[in-house]
């Protein structure tokens, strides 16, 4: 990631994609705290239906405020497979 950290990542975030669409909001982070491993982010889309997709962290470019960009457009994210959020990775369930 170019610009900020990881760390500041919460859920209810805005999630853009590389033209400037809104891609949908973080629902979860995943990574290994323990480890300091940041996996990446699962965002819900969808107005009356909620999906989730799940973007890698070789995907995320800049953290600022509370807008997160990709470096995927939205036609690419509507091309990910609709999937249900992961459990995320922690270094309490690894065990």
């Amino acid at each position: 990631m170019e610009q900020g950290s990881y760390l500041l990542i919460e859920p209810g975030m805005a999630v853009h994609g590389s033209d400037g669409s809104h891609l949908g909001s973080v629902s979860e982070l995943v990574a290994d705290t323990g480890a300091d491993i940041f996996r990446g982010i699962v965002v819900q889309h969808g107005l009356l239906i909620h999906k989730h997709g799940y973007i890698s962290a070789e995907n995320l470019v800049s953290v600022v405020g509370n807008d997160i960009t990709t470096s995927i457009s939205k036609e690419q994210f509507d091309q990910l497979p609709a999937q249900p959020a992961p459990v995320a990775v922690t270094s309490d369930n690894l065990a």
